[in-house]
């Protein structure tokens, strides 16, 4: 083969290769799917772009029942927002609350790594707790209680 017929293929493959044939979908949830007009058909978490396409571009969009993440995952609908947590739920408990261990973000927000916290008494709307914790001092853990 000369260079102008690897030229000539290198540029049909890249031309005429979406057309033919689809992408593998390498994400959970997802399936192959041919392009309609400018973008793919599918649901999106909120403030999420469609993925824009050609029409008869083959690419991957999200199963029924599935929602594009902004990390472009294929998601439920209730996992498209961080859950948001409410304390007052954890107070009201008569359980036992521990947090083993904290990592990646939350360890630079918070002192502490982990905690134990038991349930006292209530009196109205006051919730009685005891609180126990590590906490980094220097390069030792030293445990604080707290009542």
């Amino acid at each position: 083969m000369n260079v102008l017929q690897v030229t000539l293929l290198t540029t049909l493959g890249t031309l005429v290769a979406p057309k033919l044939f689809c992408e593998e979908c390498w994400y959970p949830n997802q399936e192959k799917a041919t392009c309609g007009s400018w973008a793919l058909a599918e649901d999106t978490c909120p403030g999420v772009p469609f993925i824009e396409c050609n029409s008869g571009d083959c690419k991957c969009h999200c199963k029924d029942g599935y929602f594009r993440r902004w990390d472009y995952k294929c998601v439920k609908e209730r996992e498209c927002f961080p859950r948001q947590l409410r304390p007052e739920q954890w107070f009201k408990s008569t359980d036992d609350i521990y947090q083993k261990c904290m990592s990646g973000y939350m360890t630079k927000q918070y002192p502490f790594s982990c905690f134990k916290s038991k349930y006292k008494r209530e009196n109205g709307n006051t919730f009685y707790r005891t609180v126990q914790f590590f906490m980094k001092y220097k390069v030792n853990h030293t445990t604080l209680r707290s009542n």
